[in-house]
């Protein structure tokens, strides 16, 4: 602290072994430094706890005991005994013991204590199985959980998912690092619904491309990679791409993912009717909505249902649209499934934008803000914002419109995207911004626009559902659902 600034410190924090040298002389010599400390800790440690500690370095954000079971197991370490060596880890405080909310427990290295068992283990040539057995274990994870995140506890799993946030990200990272791109496809493949919903859509987007790169994946894994790279491409306002999602659909359902398969044709319809080319949507999505009934996904029906409302709401049948759009609320909120629930109401909201009913549509705004902020979907918060503005600006509240454009903007600018209507018709959503614009003036409306952008996000969410929002919104918000979301049910 006499040499560097708290900031500095931080900077430094990943090398805090070679940072932290400088102890008191009067100390004993294993009391002088940070690594002194832990290394005097390690020599205390017996063969099987000493090989169960390096091998806990390759967890990041820390882990479970069935994940310290399956990545520390091997050699003369048994899963069975695991659970006694973990316990003398702690007793030495090396490992650290974390409780959460839902019960569970956690543990953990701290930073200092993992780099030196992280060194070990590389000094030993054992990084290799261990990340091997990590990556592994999060595969199977992933495979497991996945199927959750389409029912109706979707948001629970996102949340029990986000505790190993950093383990899946290193599965991956290991996996594409190490030549293994079929794993690191097969567990984002898996989780794709967890990582759209945390708004990684660049990084994933990297992380297949790169196995795409590779020479060593199945057709299937190619076929699941080329759709994730183009599912995540969409979210970023990436052009319709050069693909051929007919053959990648037939590829999977080929190999019984017949969820899979609709989900590509789903993507191709939307592209096509973000693009405007309604009549190219309507083959894909109709097929799409057969193989998930099929497949008895329900989510997957109703978003496709609300899609297949788009044509006409791209054409300005406004009401006809929103038969669709009901019909697919009451879907999805019969499955239950908080993605599906909000692509449906984010739906309503525009046919109800279109007719001009501003209160209405700020009700279904209202509670697909809540399901994004609930759900940690930093996207679909940033659509209902903007759609919340454009009701703003509608309903003669340019100031606040103006604040919750800037939310958005901000929403958006930490995702790396930004607004990118669903629909082709961008001049809908236009002239919401210059009526907003025209009422303040430039530098007034731009004035409001920068203090949303300030919001943090938990405010910005608050400000959306404030008591001068349309009072549609103010009953969603305590619960209270409108006439027409209780008659779509």
């Amino acid at each position: 602290m006499k040499l560097l600034s708290p900031a500095e410190l931080l900077a430094r924090l990943d090398r805090a072994l070679a940072l932290l040298t400088g102890g008191a002389r009067d100390l004993p010599e294993r009391q002088r430094t940070i690594e002194g400390t832990i290394r005097w800790s390690y020599d205390l440690l017996g063969p099987d706890e000493r090989a169960l500690f390096r091998r806990l370095a390759v967890f990041a954000g820390g882990w479970t005991l069935e994940a310290a079971e399956a990545v520390g197991a091997g050699g003369d370490v048994r899963a069975e005994e695991v659970l006694d060596l973990l316990g003398r880890l702690v007793a030495q405080s090396l490992v650290v013991v974390e409780g959460r909310a839902d019960g569970a427990t956690r543990y953990r290295l701290l930073v200092p204590v993992r780099q030196y068992a992280g060194r070990l283990l590389d000094e030993l040539g054992e990084r290799e199985a261990a990340a091997g057995r990590h990556a592994a274990h999060y595969r199977q994870l992933a495979e497991d959980l996945g199927p959750e995140l389409t029912g109706p506890r979707q948001v629970e799993w996102l949340e029990r998912l986000e505790a190993e946030h950093d383990n899946l990200r290193a599965a991956v990272g290991w996996a594409l690092a190490s030549g293994r791109g079929e794993l690191a496809v097969g567990l984002v493949y898996a989780l794709r619904r967890f990582f759209w919903a945390r708004g990684e859509y660049g990084e994933i987007g990297r992380w297949m491309a790169a196995a795409l790169d590779g020479d060593a994946l199945s057709a299937g894994a190619r076929a699941r990679a080329t759709y994730i790279l183009h599912l995540m491409g969409y979210r970023l306002g990436a052009e319709a791409p050069a693909w051929a999602p007919a053959e990648i659909a037939a590829t999977l359902r080929a190999a019984g993912d017949l969820t899979g398969a609709a989900d590509v044709l789903l993507l191709a319809g939307v592209y096509a009717l973000r693009a405007g080319d309604t009549a190219g949507a309507v083959a894909p999505l109709e097929e799409s909505r057969e193989l998930y009934e099929a497949a008895g996904d329900e989510q997957g029906a109703a978003q496709t249902l609300v899609f297949l409302g788009g044509i006409p709401l791209s054409e300005g049948d406004y009401a006809r649209a929103e038969g669709y759009f009901a019909r697919g609320l009451a879907l999805a909120r019969r499955s239950g499934n908080a993605m599906s629930i909000h692509v449906a109401l984010y739906h309503l909201a525009l046919a109800a934008q279109g007719q001009g009913e501003y209160h209405r549509a700020g009700g279904y705004l209202a509670e697909t803000l809540l399901l994004g902020a609930r759900a940690r979907d930093r996207m679909n918060v940033g659509l209902a914002l903007v759609g919340l503005a454009e009701c703003a600006a509608a309903l003669g509240r340019p100031e606040r419109a103006a604040r919750l454009y800037g939310a958005a903007d901000a929403v958006f600018a930490g995702l790396g995207a930004s607004f990118r209507p669903l629909h082709a018709d961008a001049a809908f959503h236009e002239r919401y911004l210059r009526l907003a614009g025209a009422a303040l003036g430039a530098g007034v409306f731009e004035a409001a626009r920068a203090e949303g952008r300030a919001l943090p996000l938990e405010e910005a969410v608050e400000y959306g559902l404030a008591a001068d929002a349309p009072a549609e919104s103010r009953r969603v918000a305590r619960g209270e659902r409108d006439a027409g979301a209780r008659e779509a049910d």
